[in-house]
């Protein structure tokens, strides 16, 4: 059975963001745990309006990328784009063709998926070169890995201009610009943006240098086109980017994209992000999947209204050939395992067949992977001798760092950690089955006992993060419209998931003539009942006794709720889960532990870093008030007393937890209260006297108690305390109604010889010594926070 954890409830620190959100506890606190608790960034998740992007110029090379096409257009040069297949680069490469397309003359080339596979080939640039003669190759989503043709290109005096998103190479190309968010630190803004982001990116300031920055907003509808169908992550920049470009694709003027929507039979006005990932997505990668890539280019492109239809249909029927076969794959690829369910002893399912069409595996390995929560590599022949295939990733497995580790037994391979593509030897698809799985153990030890799924649910191992429990009678129309202010949703911002127990089915009604989805009829304890859709589901069986129900919920087009399926369990045989609490990485024997947490932050995207006691410009990291929840943590400054720890942990649910301990510079009593009373005087100078106790933990690394007994021994000074804020005042200033944090009547206590009050060098020396033991600690006993 698959384990649920209800998420934590966080303290909601502003009470005007339950204003901001109607009053509604539940979603305060989803914004909470989602790191958006401060009304700034609240306010900016919900509304683009209230976000600021950071400038395209922050992408290196990017400000040398537009210069060199200035040049390209100032003299009338031909400009070659090459794109890649999928939607990403296919609403990419349409994107670059629509802005430079009248401003020079350009040529577009999207490589065949079954004959040419992913990247840039030599041999196709060599025949275009001699054909079309470009001045200059610009590539988008793709390239980042192309040194080879690269080379060939500069030998040919090709400008080279690469913009990409994928995972950098060790080196990179030699060319004359290289666009890559991967090359901005994590936590910059722009580091998610997706191959179409990076494009657009790069004509905002092109267009901003020929002063045609007012042409730039036509491009957004492509932009959320494109950052949906590549499942990018919804973080920042790439977030903003696609709730602005929401809006130009509900309003868009382009006739093929209005067609594809009437195809659909999806309305305009209100699209969502959900709808374009499962309507408007598989039909344009059907074009690149099972055609031609650049039919659905032409599509969004094009302005000829009788073209239009007949792009649009051509597309539907791909579509419908892309869902035939992949439930015939899918079917085979099932009954293999029946066949032989050792392939479920591994780590990775890896599985080939002969005649699957390469250009819907990917899909394909995506349910399976869903299924059985683990990475899933399908594989078919290029010839006798070689096969190539996509695998897709699930809960935490990074799936490309693992094959990367598999590379002497590939011909080639790339990806990011939800999806990779290979090519190998079939004879090495034995060993590639045991290599894959062996890495996945050793790159992420946490998961690698966990067990295959069995027992009733939907779904199989991992754990599913509850956000609230809900009444069916809560479930309104109202409280859904305020849930929806939350999206669009997807990778990086999933939508929330809800449970609700002890439900009846009272009936269970096929959606579709081919049975594959089910609307169910459910009813609580006081006879309240709901529609539940639960896709997918046509080969299930149907629970026969009362089931606890997880879900999301959704607005339907007439302003109906609807409920979705996520998982179910048996009410009466819930078994005690376990809690399945974060994975821990022990870094505290790294020899240089600021090198190591460098290397860290490239390594692990959205890692949130615990450092105090650093000057702020110094610090590698915030303190604990600033931390983000749901990130992975590094505790990189050892916590000075367990109960910090437990509240930081508690607070913040970390998936994976990287442990440095690093202890801050060991300090007497004398010279903590020296610290503590130059801060008193730069606030009393600089910020009128006024700074919470949160901000002074994380100045001095130190717990509120110490905090609170060190400022009331401070000479010449006093504290008055007003919530969590403290204000100092000299003596002279201390008005007598002033609420004292500590008021110790003796000079003794009150001098800077705090070594004279033996409590306080008591809970000093504590911290030390609990510091020393988080140094030495076993991990098991160290994290025991109950």
């Amino acid at each position: 059975m698959r384990g649920w954890q209800l998420a934590p409830t966080p303290p909601i620190p502003d009470d005007d963001l339950l204003t901001l959100v109607d009053h509604q506890q539940v979603l305060a606190e989803i914004l909470c745990r989602r790191g958006y608790g401060k009304m700034d960034r609240a306010r900016g998740f919900l509304d683009p309006s209230q976000y600021e992007p950071a400038p395209p110029t922050d992408l290196p090379d990017l400000e040398r990328a537009a210069l060199l096409l200035r040049e390209a257009i100032d003299t009338q040069k031909t400009i070659l784009i090459w794109g890649d297949f999928d939607v990403d680069g296919q609403t990419a490469s349409a994107l670059l063709l629509d802005a430079l397309k009248p401003l020079t003359d350009v040529r577009l080339h999207i490589p065949d998926r079954v004959r040419d596979g992913h990247g840039i080939s030599v041999e196709s640039l060599k025949n275009i070169i001699e054909t079309d003669h470009p001045a200059l190759l610009l590539t988008c989503d793709t390239g980042i890995s192309a040194h080879d043709t690269i080379d060939f290109a500069n030998a040919y005096a090709l400008t080279t201009i690469i913009t990409d998103h994928h995972d950098l190479p060790p080196r990179l190309p030699d060319a004359d610009a290289i666009i890559n968010p991967k090359r901005l630190p994590p936590e910059h803004p722009l580091h998610s943006l997706p191959g179409v982001g990076v494009a657009y990116k790069l004509i905002q300031h092109l267009y901003y240098v020929l002063d045609r920055s007012h042409e730039t907003p036509r491009l957004l509808d492509l932009v959320a086109l494109g950052i949906v169908a590549d499942v990018a992550e919804q973080t920042a920049d790439t977030r903003y980017l696609l709730q602005i470009g929401l809006e130009k694709l509900r309003h868009t003027e382009r006739p093929g994209l209005r067609a594809l929507l009437e195809v659909a039979r999806r309305d305009p006005a209100t699209v969502t992000a959900d709808e374009i990932g499962y309507q408007l997505g598989p039909r344009l990668n059907a074009a690149g999947r099972l055609g031609d890539p650049l039919l659905a280019v032409e599509l969004l492109t094009t302005r000829d209204a009788a073209r239009v239809p007949i792009l649009a249909q051509q597309l539907e029927g791909l579509n419908a050939r892309r869902r035939q076969l992949q439930r015939e794959t899918e079917t085979s690829a099932r009954q293999q395992i029946t066949d032989d369910p050792s392939l479920l002893d591994y780590r990775a399912l890896i599985l080939f067949g002969a005649d699957w069409h390469a250009g819907i595996l990917g899909p394909v390995a995506g349910r399976l992977a869903e299924d059985y929560q683990r990475p899933v590599v399908l594989l078919t022949a290029v010839n006798e001798r070689v096969a190539r295939g996509s695998g897709r990733s699930a809960g935490d497995y990074d799936l490309s760092q693992a094959i990367s580790a598999t590379a002497e037994l590939l011909l080639g391979y790339g990806g990011h950690p939800g999806a990779a593509g290979v090519t190998l030897p079939i004879v090495n698809i034995a060993a590639f089955r045991r290599a894959l799985s062996e890495s996945l153990v050793r790159l992420t030890p946490a998961l690698s006992d966990s067990p295959s799924p069995s027992g009733e649910g939907v779904g199989g191992e991992g754990n599913l993060l509850i956000d609230s429990r809900l009444p069916l009678d809560s479930i309104t129309p109202s409280f859904v419209a305020v849930l929806d202010r939350l999206a669009p949703f997807g990778e990086g911002n999933p939508q929330p998931i809800f449970q609700t127990d002890d439900l009846q089915i009272i009936s269970a009604a096929f959606l579709d003539r081919l049975h594959e989805h089910r609307r169910l009829t459910v009813q609580d304890a006081n006879g309240v009942q709901c529609s539940v859709f639960w896709w997918n589901s046509g080969s299930l069986e149907l629970p026969t006794t009362n089931i606890d129900l997880a879900y999301t919920l959704r607005l339907n087009a007439n302003h109906e709720v609807e409920i979705v399926l996520m998982d179910y369990r048996l009410h009466d045989q819930i078994a005690a889960v376990p809690h399945i609490g974060p994975r821990l990485i022990d870094c505290r024997t790294e020899a240089d532990p600021l090198a190591a947490l460098a290397q860290l932050k490239a390594d692990v995207p959205n890692l949130t870093v615990w450092a105090e006691g650093f000057a702020k410009a110094e610090a590698p990291g915030v303190p604990r008030h600033e931390l983000t929840p749901g990130c992975p943590l590094a505790i990189f400054t050892a916590p000075p007393t367990p109960g910090v720890l437990a509240d930081v942990l508690n607070r913040l649910n970390p998936p994976a937890i990287y442990l440095f301990g690093v202890e801050p510079s060991a300090q007497s009593p004398r010279e903590f209260l020296r610290q503590l009373e130059g801060i008193a005087k730069f606030v009393i100078n600089r910020q009128g006297g006024q700074i919470d106790l949160a901000t002074l933990c994380g100045r001095t690394a130190q717990s509120e108690g110490i905090i609170r007994m060190g400022i009331a021994m401070l000479p010449g000074m006093s504290s008055a305390l007003s919530g969590n804020t403290v204000q100092f005042l000299t003596r002279s200033d201390s008005p007598s109604q002033s609420r004292q944090l500590h008021a110790p009547e003796t000079q003794s206590e009150r001098g800077l010889g705090g070594e004279a009050n033996p409590r306080f060098a008591a809970l000093l020396e504590e911290s030390r010594a609990y510091r020393d033991y988080f140094r030495r600690a076993p991990l098991a006993s160290l994290l025991t926070t109950e």
